[in-house]
């Protein structure tokens, strides 16, 4: 009994390790921006065409949380403050 308990439970981890998570930092200015944006790429990633930095998925992926991190700021080269929105779009890939 004891055996097949591990034999499944290594199985289960096999399967486990075949999925790989990973993240897309969206940045966008205003915040009506942001449901779109995330809808778009949302459909992209389902469909397989999504093609963005960072993005590293050779089977089929799956968008599985949004995360909104909210107003931030930074400054550009000439030093002035810039407000954005920071979104994270979580996903899994079937490998």
């Amino acid at each position: 009994m004891k055996l097949i308990i591990t034999i499944l439970v290594l199985w289960s981890s096999m399967a486990i390790a075949e999925m790989k998570t990973g993240v897309i930092f969206l940045r966008t200015d205003t915040e009506e921006q942001i449901e779109p944006e995330v809808r778009e790429i949302m459909r992209l990633v389902k469909k397989g065409r999504y093609r963005g930095p960072h993005f590293s998925c050779n089977g089929q992926a799956r968008v599985y949380a949004v995360e909104v991190a909210g107003l931030r700021f930074r400054t550009d080269r000439d030093g002035n403050v810039e407000p954005f929105y920071l979104t994270f779009i979580k996903y899994r890939c079937n490998e």
